[in-house]
C-alpha cells in the first residue's frame, strides 16, 4: 500500500504527539517513505493486522474473543471483544438500500511506554467497531509479542484462531540469563509449536460464525 503525503502526516502526528509542528512535518515530508511510518508505528507500540473472511452471503452472528492462558494453570479468562450480525446496508451513489455482508476485519494494537500490564485492542469490520481492554497481571507484565495463526477455511461454527500474543520467558545461554521469545512465524491451530510449552503468558485471538436464532 502506497502512503501519500497527507497520510504520512496523519500517521506521524499520532504517532509523535501534537508537539511537532506541522511545518517540521512538510519539510521534511519528502525523504518520509512507507517503511519510516512503519518503524514509526512499531516505536510507539502499534501493530496493524487485517484479515478477510468469508461473508457466506446470508445473515450470520460474528464473534471475536480473546481466551487469557497461564502455562501453570490453563485457561483463566474469556473475554468477548466484538459480536455482531454480518449483514448490514449501505446507500448507492444512486441513493438505493444495498445489502451487504462483512467480508473483512482488523485489529489495531498498542501498549503504553513498553509496558504491558494493559494490552489495547481496536477492533473494526466494515460497519462496526469497538475498543477494548486487556489487563495482564503484575507477575506477567513483560514484554509480549503477537504472532499469526496459518490461514484457515473458514466454517461455521467453527472456531479460527487469529493471533497469538505472548510473553517472553527467563532462559540461561552458556551460563548467562536471558530473556527470549522464539516462534515460527506462522503457527499452526493446535499449536504444536514445541517454544509454546515455556511462554508462561499468552493470550490467543479467535472468531467464529453461528447461524442466527
Amino acid at each position: 500500500m502506497k502512503l501519500n503525503c497527507l497520510s504520512c502526516i496523519i500517521l506521524l502526528a499520532v504517532v509523535l504527539g501534537s508537539n511537532l509542528c506541522v511545518a517540521q512535518f512538510n519539510k521534511d515530508l519528502k525523504d518520509i517513505t512507507e517503511k519510516d511510518v512503519i518503524e514509526a508505528l512499531q516505536f510507539a507500540g502499534i501493530d496493524i493486522f487485517k484479515f478477510p473472511v468469508n461473508s457466506f452471503d446470508k445473515n450470520l452472528r460474528f464473534y471475536v474473543v480473546a481466551d487469557e492462558y497461564t502455562q501453570s494453570g490453563g485457561l483463566k479468562r474469556v473475554d468477548t471483544l466484538l459480536t455482531f450480525d454480518t449483514e448490514y446496508h449501505e446507500y448507492s451513489a444512486d441513493q438505493h438500500q444495498v445489502t451487504k455482508h462483512i467480508d473483512s476485519f482488523r485489529f489495531l494494537t498498542k501498549v503504553l511506554n513498553n509496558s504491558y500490564d494493559n494490552v489495547y485492542l481496536y477492533v473494526s469490520a466494515n460497519n462496526v467497531s469497538a475498543w477494548k481492554e486487556l489487563h495482564v497481571a503484575k507477575e506477567f507484565n513483560r514484554k509480549h509479542y503477537w504472532v499469526r495463526f496459518a490461514q484457515q477455511e473458514t466454517e461455521i461454527g467453527k472456531t479460527i484462531p487469529l493471533l497469538f500474543f505472548g510473553s517472553e520467558w527467563d532462559d540461561v545461554i552458556d551460563g548467562r540469563k536471558v530473556t527470549r521469545f522464539c516462534s515460527h512465524n506462522e503457527l499452526k491451530p493446535e499449536l504444536s509449536d514445541p517454544t509454546i510449552k515455556y511462554i508462561p503468558h499468552y493470550f490467543l485471538i479467535s472468531y467464529w460464525f453461528e447461524e442466527r436464532l
